[in-house]
């Protein structure tokens, strides 16, 4: 099931630059099947999004994606009815300037190189996740 939040446009927030506040909105895609994990996600970088849609498994992100057009899509891997590589390959089918930031318990060499063959712009493993709000910021500030 996916469940759309809009979160108002928000001031400044301790720790982060009032400029990146008022330019740094976007559209965020957050997909686990659990709750929990949605919902520290949500916590971590859902100030950045104007609008976030959670959804479940892969095949419900890879059914609203094209409607929705995320900016940025976090992905977990093992996922019922369609995991999140495939999900990933078909995400950015739909919508190649999606960013897709795989995250996910299962942290090895192999999973990672799957990760950027399907397309995934980065990596966190589920148990450490200290560099996402810095990793979004980065991405939301112009060079």
């Amino acid at each position: 099931m996916c469940v759309p939040f809009h979160f108002p446009r928000r001031g400044f927030v301790e720790g982060w630059s009032d400029s990146l506040n008022r330019k740094a909105r976007m559209k965020l895609m957050i997909v686990d099947d659990h709750e929990e994990t949605r919902a520290l996600i949500r916590e971590l970088i859902g100030r950045f999004a104007e609008d976030v849609l959670e959804c479940t498994s892969g095949a419900e992100a890879t059914a609203r994606c094209a409607d929705f057009r995320p900016d940025l899509v976090t992905m977990d891997l093992k996922m019922p009815l369609a995991d999140g590589l495939e999900a990933t390959r078909r995400v950015l089918a739909k919508n190649p300037s999606a960013c897709v930031i795989v995250i996910t318990q299962y942290n090895s060499i192999d999973i990672r190189t799957a990760a950027a063959r399907a397309g995934a712009c980065h990596f966190f493993a589920k148990d450490n996740l200290a560099g996402l709000i810095q990793y979004v910021e980065r991405k939301l500030t112009p060079s």
